[in-house]
Formats: structure tokens, C-alpha cells, sequence
């Protein structure tokens, strides 16, 4: 997500080099406008990305992070570029989180283009890897050993569930226990989104 919004402003920043460079020395009156408009259209792209905010709140940008899952890969929000993101914050020793991760499960099997992401806040690896022995938990599980992503993400108790669009854009967040009418309706937000995402890919 972070890469997109690299090479756009890369791109960006060429074609406005170019610009003003054709601005400075082209005597050619349709060829100068031509710039003008060229130059104008990239000034608002980059206005309109330089105005998205990173944050964990609705409408923002969601944080970036890498951390180690617990096979010791590494696991990235960047990783999930393309794809529906239920990202979801959790300790063993939370009920409401333990309780909630078969419907996490549930939604992971039935949605295709939906990456469920759990992170683990702060307990030893030893912990959660004899607590997930005891689950039938499939989607990827990392750890926040230094709470980065409980910071970033403003977690402010556990657990915390955000649903973060193909886009990167954080389109829905909960602090608490999910209910099943919670999932449900998500369910159906996750399915507009991803027919949205596929007709704008020509599936």
C-alpha cells in the first residue's frame, strides 16, 4: 500500500519536473498551456494523497506494520496489498478476544479476498504458540512484543478489531468483544467492498 503511494509520487514529481522544465524554455503557446494543465492535474493528485492521514480512525490510512508471525516470518500490511483486511488485537488472557476468534475463523474460511490478522499484544511467544495449540485458529497470528502496533493503532483495551479496505483506508474499527450481529454486518460491508474491488479490476 505504502509501495503505490511511492511510485505515484515518484511519477508525479517526474512529470512535474518535466513540466516546469517545458514551462522555462518552450516558446510554443499550446505546448506551455498543455503543461499548465498537465501540471495543475498532478498538484491535485498529490494534494489529494498528501491530505489522507495515517491513523487507525475511519477514512484514515491504516498504520503499517511488520512483525514476526509465529513461524518467525515476517508479516506486513503491505503483504496484504490488494486484499480486505480484518485486522484484530488480542491477548490470551482476554476473554472477550478468546471468545471471539471462531467467528474470526469463520469469516476467514468463507471470504476469499478477506485476510484475517491476529496480533498478539504483548505475551512470550511460548505463551501464545501453547495457547493457539489449543485452537483451531488458521489465520496468521504475529506478535506486538514492543506494542508498536497497539500505539500506532491507538488500541485502547482489548480486544480491537479494524476492517481496512484493498485500499489501505480504515473503513470500520471496534474496541471490544465482537457480537455475532457485529460479524454479520460486517460480513455484508466486506462483501460490497470486495465486488466494488473486483468490478474496478474487470473480474
Amino acid at each position: 500500500m505504502n509501495k503505490v503511494f511511492f511510485i505515484l509520487t515518484t511519477v508525479a514529481l517526474g512529470v512535474v519536473l518535466w513540466s516546469d522544465t517545458l514551462l522555462s524554455t518552450s516558446t510554443d503557446d499550446f505546448q506551455v498551456r498543455k503543461a499548465q494543465a498537465e501540471l495543475s492535474q498532478v498538484y491535485d493528485v498529490l494534494n489529494d494523497k498528501f491530505q489522507q492521514r495515517i491513523g487507525s480512525n475511519t477514512g484514515e490510512i491504516a498504520p503499517g506494520f511488520s512483525l514476526l508471525d509465529l513461524n518467525g516470518q515476517s508479516l506486513s500490511l503491505d503483504q496484504m496489498e490488494g486484499k480486505v483486511v480484518l485486522l484484530n488485537l488480542w491477548a490470551s488472557y482476554c476473554p472477550a478476544c478468546v471468545h471471539e476468534m471462531p467467528m474470526l475463523e469463520e469469516v476467514a474460511q468463507v471470504h476469499d479476498n478477506l485476510i484475517v490478522i491476529g496480533i498478539n499484544v504483548g505475551e512470550h511467544p511460548d505463551t501464545v504458540r501453547n495457547f493457539m495449540t489449543q485452537t483451531s485458529i488458521s489465520y496468521p497470528i504475529a506478535i506486538d512484543a514492543m506494542g508498536e502496533v497497539t500505539l500506532a493503532y491507538q488500541a485502547v483495551r482489548l480486544p480491537a478489531t479494524w476492517l481496512i479496505s484493498d485500499q489501505g483506508q480504515v473503513i470500520w474499527k471496534k474496541f471490544g468483544g465482537l457480537s455475532r450481529n457485529d460479524i454479520e454486518f460486517q460480513l455484508q460491508e466486506i462483501e460490497n467492498i470486495i465486488e466494488v474491488s473486483e468490478k474496478s479490476q474487470g473480474y
